[in-house]
């Protein structure tokens, strides 16, 4: 069963939804929770064998500013589309090199 609520913390790639979850989705919430990070966020689907297709690519999401996607339309059944996100922290007005992004992500 797919997991419709993720805690993404830290610059890594996030699988969300893995090929064959079969979720029907319509919308996508994130919010960066980071104290004072801003962030950059992609959001991209992906099939083995036929490639990458980004939705969001660099996008800057400050700290406690939400974003909502609300135009995903693809094939999750087994063997198609996966959907990953990938963050990365940006720099600010302050050298914070100690904290992670962090951001929390909700799939309807």
């Amino acid at each position: 069963m797919a997991t419709l609520f993720h805690n993404i913390s830290n610059e890594l790639t996030k699988e969300l939804l893995a090929p064959g979850d079969n979720v029907n989705l319509s919308k996508l919430s994130m919010v960066n929770t980071s104290s004072y990070l801003v962030v950059s966020v992609d959001l991209y689907i992906e099939k083995s064998g036929v490639g990458t297709f980004y939705l969001l690519k660099n996008t800057i999401l400050p700290p406690g500013v939400p974003l909502i996607y609300d135009s995903i339309k693809f094939s999750n059944e087994a063997n198609e589309f996966g959907l990953f996100m990938k963050a990365t922290k940006l720099l600010t007005f302050a050298d914070f090199s100690a904290e992670v992004p962090t951001i929390d992500v909700i799939i309807n």
